[in-house]
């Protein structure tokens, strides 16, 4: 029984350091993301700006529609760039323009 469970523990030793290490890999395509680009994409939209600056401060109130398009096309590694220490406020943002 001891040496049944001692392979059961190496196989999904095995099992997590695959995920692991295919997490790392996916993550480090995404390490050089210029922040100007991530950040372009929002400029463009008229008042959007303004509004990112009031979701720095928990105010959700200007977000526009054309805003969250743009928000949309952001890809997962601009999030922590344009909103450093709110890992939440992505995903508030899908729920407030996403799923009105």
């Amino acid at each position: 029984m001891l040496g049944l469970n001692k392979k059961v523990t190496a196989v999904v030793m095995m099992f997590w350091i695959t995920l692991i290490n295919l997490s790392c890999l996916n993550a480090e395509t995404e390490l050089f993301i210029n922040p100007v680009d991530c950040l372009n994409s929002i400029t463009k939209v008229g008042g959007c700006g303004d509004a990112i600056g009031g979701i720095h401060h928990w105010d959700f109130s200007h977000l526009k529609r054309a805003c969250c398009e743009a928000l949309e096309g952001l890809s997962e590694g601009c999030w922590p760039i344009i909103f450093p220490g709110q890992p939440l406020v992505h995903m508030m943002i899908k729920g407030i323009c996403f799923f009105p």
